[in-house]
């Protein structure tokens, strides 16, 4: 079969004749066949071209031609409408189709590739299916990070937030937590170096914590306790405890017979006393050093300091080995230093230095005491005597009318009061105009004879200006 297509030809807006042209069906439909040789066997796909009747003029398989198809295909009367799509359609044996539609301009004829949609769609679904295994994989790698992150992470994390919760109480739930921080304090990632850096924060926590309560309870020994053996005792013993030392003293400088002496010890098994001359000491001696520069010494290495001053001969088998003079000082106390020895060789650290410095800090606040307390005791024990000279001299002046007893035991009482050798009284009688020896205590016999008779008058020497003025004098010694 062919197909016959005619067109008339204007020439100047006349008719001037008619174009014709056969087209064989067979030729258009191995021309259809061409454009893909191996696609509709293998595809099962079909391409048909329909006139403006709906007959077949074109089929990639080996269908009858000339066939009217308008209402048997669908997509026919779409493509016809001169309409460019595509749809879905089941054939009687219940296979569901694609049908895409495309017009031929001009000629009124259309275009129909039939397709399977499992092929059609093959390429969806293969999507499809990599999309929902990609989610999948997506999910069991996120699942498999959430454990992971939960075991390496979160869950140390939530564990240390626990520890820090509990670190300041000492209970069940703490111990529990700090024995999770030091199995995490094993690894060797960023959780390992934070686990790490708790733990030592915590310890130097409760160190600090320790020194403040030591030094808070050494505080209120030495305001409420006037027994300075007894405070610098336990002043000690908190040495070695927070310092971890098993050796330390307490020396003092005797100002009377300058000499430095031992006031006090702990951890040496030889106990005896210890006395330095300091006019024949070797000034460069790492005690004295401290005291004349007023700032602790270390020596980390005892054995090459040849002029080291031990505090005992024999010492414990350990021996000394390092040492911390620190010095002691108060506006009423003589120089001392606080010495804590080490066993080992050991170079003691600013926080060591700062604490044995605030212990010599209370050592010297319990000797300033002491040294008070016996100034108060002394001046108190002064006034006592000044008030009973006072009372006996107002007794004698009540019970006698004798002159003579009123003024002896009035100069008794200033030699029992006041730092005296000799004392005595010179008086003025009411018809003499001069002052003559009435009494005296303490002068030699050769001297009171010497001035029993000398006469003073007013304004002549200092015992006349005193008569004079009524003011004392003081004469300071030559």
């Amino acid at each position: 079969p062919v197909v016959t297509s005619v067109m008339h030809i204007m020439v100047n807006g006349q008719f001037d004749g008619v174009v014709a042209i056969n087209l064989e069906l067979q030729r258009l439909t191995e021309t259809v066949k061409r454009i893909d040789p191996g696609q509709s066997s293998t595809t099962d796909e079909k391409i048909i071209i329909v006139d403006v009747a709906g007959q077949v003029i074109a089929h990639s398989e080996n269908q009858p031609l000339l066939e009217n198809v308008r209402e048997t295909l669908p997509g026919v009367v779409e493509v016809l409408a001169g309409q460019e799509g595509s749809l879905t359609a089941s054939d009687e044996a219940g296979s569901e189709w694609l049908y895409s539609y495309t017009p031929v301009p001009n000629a009124g004829w259309g275009v129909i590739v039939q397709r399977s949609t499992k092929q059609a769609f093959a390429s969806l679904d293969t999507f499809q299916r990599g999309l929902v295994l990609a989610f999948i994989a997506f999910g069991l790698g996120a699942l498999f990070f959430w454990i992971v992150l939960s075991q390496r992470v979160i869950n140390p994390l939530v564990a240390l937030t626990r520890y820090g919760q509990n670190a300041i109480q000492d209970t069940a739930a703490f111990s529990e937590s700090h024995q999770h921080a030091r199995h995490f304090a094993q690894r060797s990632d960023q959780i390992g170096q934070l686990t790490r850096a708790m733990l030592q924060a915590e310890e130097n926590i409760r160190r600090r914590f320790l020194e403040l309560t030591t030094l808070n309870k050494t505080s209120a020994a030495v305001t409420s306790n006037l027994e300075t053996n007894q405070v610098i005792n336990s002043i000690l013993n908190e040495v070695q405890n927070l310092l971890s030392v098993r050796q330390c003293a307490l020396l003092v400088v005797n100002e009377s017979t300058q000499q430095l002496e031992l006031r006090a010890s702990r951890g040496f098994t030889t106990q005896g006393d210890l006395k330095v001359d300091l006019t024949t000491a070797d000034p460069h001696m790492p005690v004295l050093r401290a005291i004349h520069t007023n700032q602790p010494v270390q020596v980390p290495d005892i054995d090459p300091v040849s002029n080291f001053l031990p505090v005992f001969a024999q010492t414990s088998p350990e021996g000394c080995r390092s040492a911390l003079v620190i010095p002691i000082t108060a506006p009423h106390i003589p120089p001392a230093v606080l010495i804590i020895y080490r066993a080992d060789v050991h170079v003691f650290s600013k926080e060591e230095i700062d604490l044995a410095t605030s212990f010599a800090n209370h050592a010297a606040i319990a000797l300033e005491h002491a040294i008070l307390f016996s100034l108060t005791d002394a001046e108190l024990q002064k006034q006592v005597r000044s008030l009973s000279a006072l009372n006996r001299v107002g007794h004698t002046v009540s019970q006698s009318l004798v002159i003579n007893d009123v003024l002896d035991n009035a100069m008794g009482a200033v030699l029992e009061v006041m730092p005296a050798d000799a004392c005595w009284i010179y008086l003025q009688r009411e018809t003499e105009s001069f002052l003559r020896l009435r009494a005296q205590s303490g002068l030699p016999g050769a001297v009171a004879e010497r001035v029993r008779d000398r006469h003073i008058r007013r304004n002549q020497g200092v015992m006349g200006q005193v008569a004079t003025s009524g003011e004392p004098i003081l004469l300071e010694a030559a």
